[in-house]
């Protein structure tokens, strides 16, 4: 028993050095070095980026971007991911299946995609004519556009843990409920509440995703935040003051884990994450027919168009024999990337999460 508990803490150990080796030693590096400047201490470059106007008009921008986008894909995501697990929508593994597609693609080809759609020269202005193209491309370019582009990009954050989380509730719960109500008041006072962990996580994940988003917005000429320090790297090579620009997402992300930790401390979830058992789904009845046309007709304009756009503009044998000559190689490393990272940060999550949970080390 001694060698197992000593086994178990040099494991964590590790993790925990790992993590702080991998992680915290260049983010410590970079604040070092945006502090030392010309030879000592100084804070010249936070009182030049952060006492510029316009990095704020930048933050908001951000801001305004990250709450709209969280705003959309939360609502969008959590319907559609309680009517996949929940309701006896048809072909709804399929429909979750394609709404996940946006996963596979960055924001910017999503971006892309809907430019060979709704543009000055895209498919529905050669449809529909010039006058009506030029007012898309305006309506594209610009805060809806990127709304719009980072809702259909990061939706499946909020669909698939929507799901999982149903999927692992205990349905107990829920068949109490409907001996006093009806379907809408259990989702409304009981699923909902019971799956909020699932739901507050993806839409913090979405929120930050959508701040620290760059290449999209960039594309549809929308000016956001991380441009401060994209600018001060990439066009001034002024790596302290590109470090002192990024700053204020660290109170992003400190204040989006503690909404999420005033919410879920200290309150009890109950779940199941043994067999799959037979779930009593919601009857959508007379509505069934409707309610499908609808997530069709939504998948149609969030997956189908973007996508499309994209497979229209490189359709031709030449342009995919040219992408497959300059970029064969690029995409096998990213395929071989990906698996390698996927595997480490899932081991190394795992055991630092059983390390904060279990509270095995101090601090």
């Amino acid at each position: 028993m001694g060698g197992l508990l000593s086994a178990k803490r040099t494991t964590l150990v590790a993790a925990a050095l790992v993590f702080a080796v991998v992680g915290l030693l260049p983010l410590g590096l970079m604040i070092g070095s945006s502090l030392w400047v010309d030879g000592g201490f100084s804070v010249r470059n936070y009182v030049e980026v952060l006492g510029n106007a316009r990095t704020w008009v930048l933050f908001r921008n951000s801001l305004l971007l990250a709450t709209l986008t969280t705003a959309v894909a939360g609502l969008a995501g959590v319907t559609l991911g309680i009517l996949v697990a929940k309701t006896d929508l048809p072909l709804r593994n399929s429909l979750s299946a394609i709404f996940s597609l946006p996963l596979l693609f960055p924001p910017y080809i999503l971006a892309v995609g809907w430019f060979e759609i709704l543009g000055r020269g895209g498919i529905l202005t050669r449809w529909i004519g010039l006058a009506t193209g030029e007012t898309k491309s305006q309506w594209l370019f610009g805060l809806p556009g990127a709304v719009l582009v980072l809702a259909s990009a990061f939706l499946p954050i909020v669909l698939l843990l929507t799901i999982t989380y149903l999927r692992g509730m205990n349905p107990g719960f829920q068949e109490a409920g409907r001996l006093s109500c009806g379907w809408p008041a259990v989702i409304r006072r009981i699923t909902i509440p019971l799956i909020m962990p699932g739901i507050l996580l993806s839409l913090v994940l979405v929120f930050l995703l959508s701040m620290g988003e760059f290449g999209a917005p960039a594309f549809l000429r929308l000016s956001v935040f991380p441009v401060a320090s994209f600018t001060q790297s990439s066009a001034f090579y002024n790596f302290g003051a590109a470090t002192a620009a990024a700053m204020p997402m660290i109170a992003v992300v400190f204040a989006g884990l503690l909404a999420v930790e005033s919410v879920v401390h200290q309150k009890t979830y109950s779940f199941r994450w043994g067999g799959q058992l037979a779930l009593e789904r919601i009857p959508l009845g007379r509505n069934r027919p409707l309610v499908l046309l609808t997530v069709i007709a939504l998948a149609v304009i969030l997956v189908g168009m973007p996508l499309g756009g994209v497979l229209w503009r490189g359709s031709s044998i030449t342009a995919l024999s040219d992408a497959g000559q300059r970029a064969g190689g690029s995409a096998m490393r990213s395929v071989l990337y990906a698996g390698v990272s996927a595997g480490v940060l899932c081991t190394l999550g795992f055991f630092l999460a059983y390390l904060v949970h279990r509270r095995s080390l101090a601090g």
